[in-house]
C-alpha cells in the first residue's frame, strides 16, 4: 500500500468492509538501509502516522495489520526497526501506537484486530514505558499474549536482522513489541481492565498459550536428505513453565 492509496474517499473503502487483511508498506519513508552509519537517512513517513488510523477505521472486519516497509540489502518486508532511526522518528511511531489504542478504546477498530510490524520503545527519561503501558491497557487481550519484548533476543527486530542475514532461517512479519519485559507487569495491567481476570484465566487453562508460542518464537527449517522440511524451535525456559496443558 502506497502512500497515495489513503486519498481513497471513505464510501469507496466502505465498499469492502470484508476485508480481513491489510498490509501499509509506507510508513518507513523510502526503503531501510540496514547500514549502522545511515541512520540518520531513514525516516518515517509523517502522512502515513497521521492517516494510517481513520483510514483502518474503514474495515469493520479486520483481523491483520502490517505497518512497515522494505530493506534495501534484499527487497524484503520488515517492521519498524528502531536501531536504525533517529530519536525523532522513533517519536512519529510512538504517536501511531498511541492512536491505535485510541481507535481501540473508542471503538473505531475491531477487537479483534492484530497489528504487526510496530515497536514501543521508552523515551530515555521514562521509567516504565508509557507508550507500552497505553497498548496494555487498549489493544485487544489476544494480540497482547503474542507480544513480544523489544530488547529480546527474539524480538521482531532480532528475529528480522537473523533472517536477512541467515538465508536458512524463515523470514516472517512479527507481532508488535513492547518495552516491558516482565510477565507480571504485563498480567497485572491486564487484570485493571474490564473482562481481563476471566481471559487470563481462559488463556493460561488452554493449549491457545502452547499454539500462540510456537507461532512466535524463532524457527530454523532442515530439509532432511529424505526431503523432508523439519522445524527447530528456541523457546525460553520461563515460557514453558508457565504453559499448562
Amino acid at each position: 500500500m502506497l502512500p497515495s492509496t489513503f486519498v481513497i474517499p471513505c464510501r469507496v473503502a466502505r465498499r469492502y468492509r470484508g476485508v480481513v487483511d491489510i498490509y501499509i508498506y509506507s510508513l518507513l519513508g523510502g526503503n531501510v538501509d540496514l547500514d549502522p552509519w545511515s541512520v540518520t537517512s531513514n525516516t518515517v513517513d509523517q502522512d502515513t502516522v497521521e492517516r494510517a488510523v481513520p483510514f483502518l477505521a474503514n474495515f469493520t472486519k479486520l483481523e491483520r495489520v502490517f505497518v512497515g516497509g522494505f530493506e534495501t540489502s534484499k527487497g524484503l518486508c520488515v517492521g519498524f526497526l528502531q536501531s536504525f532511526y533517529d530519536v525523532e522518528e522513533v517519536e512519529k511511531v510512538r504517536f501511531l501506537i498511541n492512536s491505535i489504542c485510541g481507535a481501540f478504546r473508542s471503538g473505531s477498530l475491531s477487537n479483534k484486530l492484530c497489528v504487526f510490524g510496530l515497536v514501543a520503545v521508552a523515551r530515555g527519561d521514562e521509567e516504565v514505558c508509557q507508550t507500552s503501558l497505553n497498548v496494555l491497557r487498549s489493544f485487544p487481550f489476544e494480540s497482547i499474549v503474542n507480544m513480544g519484548y523489544c530488547h529480546s533476543s527474539s524480538s521482531g527486530e532480532k528475529q528480522t536482522l537473523d533472517s536477512i542475514e541467515c538465508c536458512w532461517m524463515d523470514h516472517g512479519l512479527y507481532h508488535m513489541d513492547i518495552d516491558i519485559n516482565s510477565q507480571d507487569s504485563r498480567i497485572y495491567y491486564m487484570q485493571e481492565r474490564p473482562g481481563g481476570v476471566e481471559f487470563l484465566e481462559r488463556y493460561y487453562n488452554s493449549h491457545e498459550m502452547l499454539y500462540n508460542h510456537i507461532s512466535t518464537v524463532p524457527r530454523i527449517t532442515i530439509i532432511t536428505e529424505e526431503g523432508n522440511e523439519l522445524y527447530v524451535l528456541k523457546v525460553e525456559e520461563i515460557r514453558l513453565k508457565r504453559i499448562e496443558i
